[in-house]
């Protein structure tokens, strides 16, 4: 019922709302067909069509395994335990009713996105109480290219942001000391939680801790959220406890923890907000001087709520991560876009007040925020919307993943061996291919966590081929992290080589730095995709 009193209230507010509502719609629509799954996306469909086959997310499907980094989601029962659960059930109601394909795996993500921007437009109305204000918030997110590029991810990332939104709203209510239902917010709590743990547990405890900067009563708090909390650790807690998602490769604790890595990604985070649009620059300045100086006192406590609980949720997920900050300058800012809707909301409040003082210089603004990055002071300045529009137009831009899928479709036979390097471009291919082939050495011959259970009935090929592989795959030559070194029995002699023209690594990532709007042409050699298949010997 709160769903459809806000889509009702949503489609009679304005109409210029409804157009940019669709305009979201068709950039959506056109983004989530654009391109094949990536690694991430792959490795969640994978898990939903095995929850189809073993009702569990089974790490065999009979023919490969997940083994992703040497099987590093994987107990030594071969279910995932170390990602939440949520995000796969989705996909797989959604592949049990529509049938197993791309648009399939990301439609229930992109629902979850079109609700985020209903409930946005709620939470800003009831927020800011300007109709201008709420009316440049769902434009900012509507044409917001890393908004876009996030709603249609077959991943968490749509239901970590409307369940922030939605947690918002419920502490809201309790910071305004008025009625809400209790139910919401606990069955809000534990999607989350089922979502992302780190982002939960972060999200949660900046919700608590700016409630009390902000003066609220502590008794009055600990009553409002007792009752809760023991129902939300009631169906959380003893899950976490089964599963020790901390016992993974990656961990979701304190591990190895040190202060100076937590500040330097912290400071990642704010500069990766910054060049996303999130947190502009520019716009901070105007955003503090708009907020000292307004007088109706409920919409500067709501806005300085979410603006501290956005702050402290960087600062605190920035000191439970574990990224490696060895390998990029970037922060892995795609687990933390669940309050980009926020901060966009913050947006849209700055950019009616400036409006409101300055036609002329409102419509500037707003035009160089929505338009460029001159705002974010990111020089030379580029339109985001512009370089997508052309992304998503241009029919002859294929991705690594596709063109090596549709190669391997038409010259590959069934129950051949592969190797794929590096080893996060094999769940892509195994999506694709189904079970038409075998992925050979996904788990180290070491990985006592697995074999020791399971070495009895796992084919060989899994962990340690004794035969040179059918076909070889090469994404790039270029050696890093997520390199595998060939098989110790494949020579390369006795392969023909076929180089795919086209660059290695998959840019339909949703991080902008690690997406590109077109087909990168310009390239090392080593960049090329690099296919081997086994030559036939015959013997006179």
């Amino acid at each position: 019922m709160k769903i459809i009193n806000g889509l009702y209230c949503f489609i009679k507010h304005k109409p210029v709302i409804i157009l940019f509502y669709l305009i979201f719609i068709l950039f959506v629509y056109v983004g989530m067909v654009k391109h094949p799954l990536w690694g991430d996306e792959a490795e969640t469909a994978l898990f939903a069509k095995n929850i189809l086959k073993y009702g569990i997310p089974y790490g065999w499907d009979g023919t490969n395994i997940m083994g992703i980094y040497n099987g590093i989601t994987l107990n030594e029962n071969l279910v995932n335990h170390t990602s939440p659960w949520v995000q796969y059930y989705m996909t797989a109601v959604s592949f049990a009713i529509f049938g197993i394909s791309t648009f399939t795996a990301r439609l229930p993500f992109v629902i979850l996105s079109l609700l985020t921007v209903i409930f946005l437009f709620k939470l800003a109305l009831r927020i800011t109480q300007s109709s201008k204000a709420t009316m440049l918030t769902v434009i900012a997110i509507s044409i917001s290219v890393p908004f876009i590029l996030y709603a249609y991810q077959t991943r968490y990332y749509a239901l970590t942001s409307l369940t922030s939104i939605l947690l918002i709203n419920f502490f809201i209510s309790i910071l305004n000391k008025e009625k809400f239902n209790m139910k919401y917010l606990i069955i809000a709590c534990i999607a989350f939680f089922y979502s992302n743990y780190s982002s939960f547990f972060a999200f949660f405890l900046a919700l608590v801790i700016s409630s009390l900067i902000l003066k609220i009563n502590i008794i009055y708090l600990v009553k409002k959220l007792l009752l809760p909390s023991i129902i939300i650790i009631i169906f959380t807690l003893p899950w976490f406890i089964i599963l020790r998602p901390w016992e993974g490769n990656s961990g979701y604790a304190l591990v190895n923890f040190n202060f100076s890595n937590a500040l330097d990604l912290f400071l990642r985070y704010l500069s990766d907000f910054n060049g996303n649009g999130g947190i502009p620059i520019i716009l901070v300045m105007f955003f503090i001087l708009y907020v000292q100086s307004l007088k109706n006192k409920k919409v500067k406590k709501q806005i300085l709520f979410i603006s501290t609980t956005c702050l402290l949720y960087i600062l605190f997920f920035s000191f439970i991560s574990t990224q490696n900050l060895d390998f990029t300058t970037h922060s892995d800012i795609r687990y933390a876009m669940n309050i980009y809707p926020l901060l966009l909301l913050l947006i849209g409040f700055v950019l009616e007040k400036i409006y409101s003082s300055s036609k002329i210089l409102g419509f500037m603004v707003i035009g160089l925020y929505l338009f460029t990055t001159v705002l974010s002071l990111k020089f030379p300045s580029q339109s985001w919307l512009f370089a997508y529009f052309h992304e998503i137009t241009n029919s002859s831009y294929k991705t690594s993943t596709e063109v090596t899928v549709n190669y391997l479709n038409k010259n590959i036979q069934r129950n051949e061996t592969v190797f794929v390097t590096p080893d996060y471009n094999t769940e892509p291919l195994q999506f694709y291919l189904d079970d038409k082939i075998r992925f050979i050495n996904r788990i180290s011959p070491s990985n006592n966590k697995i074999l020791s259970k399971n070495k009895a009935w796992l084919p060989a090929y899994v962990y340690n081929d004794p035969e040179p592989p059918d076909w070889i795959i090469m994404f790039g030559k270029i050696q890093h992290y997520d390199w595998r070194p060939l098989p110790i029995n494949a020579n390369l002699d006795n392969y023909e080589e076929i180089i795919i023209p086209t660059y290695a690594y998959d840019m339909s990532r949703p991080e902008l730095f690690l997406h590109s709007f077109k087909p990168i042409t310009n390239y090392p050699k080593e960049s090329n995709i690099f296919i081997y298949k086994k030559k036939s010997f015959k013997i006179d």
